[in-house]
Formats: C-alpha cells, sequence, structure tokens
C-alpha cells in the first residue's frame, strides 16, 4: 500500500493468453497494490504509462465508487489527454473506499473497468 500523498501511481495493462487485460499499478518501477492509505489531505494520481496494443487507445473516463456519499474521496478529475485520473481526498472521514477506474477505447464503444483500488483514510 502506498502511504505517500501526492504520489503517482503508474498503470499498465497488459493482456492475458485469451486477449483480457491485466491491470498492473507500481511506483517509480516498483511493483505495488494500488491501495492508498491518506493520513492527510492530498491529490491521488492514476497514470496510464503502458498499453497493449490489442487494446487500442485507452483513456480515463471516469471512477465508479461502490460508496460515492462516504466522503473519502471528494472530487474526480481527468486531464485533458485522458492518460491521467485524479483523486481528490481532503482527508474529513476516516474510512476505506473502494472504487473502480473506467476507461474508454479505440477498439469499440464499451468501457474497460479495473480491479478495484483502494482509498483508505486513517487518522493521523
Amino acid at each position: 500500500m502506498i502511504t505517500e500523498q501526492n504520489t503517482i501511481i503508474e498503470l499498465s495493462i497488459s493482456a492475458d493468453s485469451e486477449n483480457e487485460p491485466v491491470f498492473s499499478y507500481s511506483i517509480n518501477g516498483a511493483e505495488c497494490t494500488g491501495n492508498v492509505i491518506m493520513k492527510e489531505g492530498g491529490t491521488i494520481t492514476y497514470q496510464i504509462v503502458e498499453v497493449a496494443s490489442v487494446f487500442g487507445e485507452l483513456k480515463f473516463i471516469g471512477a465508479g465508487f461502490v460508496t460515492p456519499f462516504d466522503g473519502v474521496v471528494d472530487e474526480v478529475a481527468i486531464s485533458n489527454d485522458g492518460k491521467e485520473i485524479y483523486l481528490s481526498d481532503l482527508d474529513h472521514s476516516v474510512g476505506t473506499t473502494s472504487f473502480r477506474l473506467i476507461l474508454s477505447n479505440s477498439i469499440n464503444s464499451l468501457s474497460l473497468i479495473s480491479p478495484d483500488p483502494q482509498v483508505i483514510n486513517r487518522p493521523k
């Protein structure tokens, strides 16, 4: 788990033997789960760094939350090119929220969703 605020989490999406997507997360090349523990407010950035060619071009179009009103994540924004998604966490609420990253692709009109990383807010 990542505990640093304002960290960029790199997202690579490869294809398994059946061309199903496999999501991998890393920070500066070191593999991680994609989960983040926040002890103060900050921004969590997920950045697409590598995509298997079988999926065409992928872009972030949003994040879907199981509990969108729990106050753990306060806002979501996407870069103009769709390669980064920013989750703003003001750290007002203690708790855990699960979400899925939602991506468009250049092959068809269907959306791709990630396995669920988590943001965990803990008191200082």
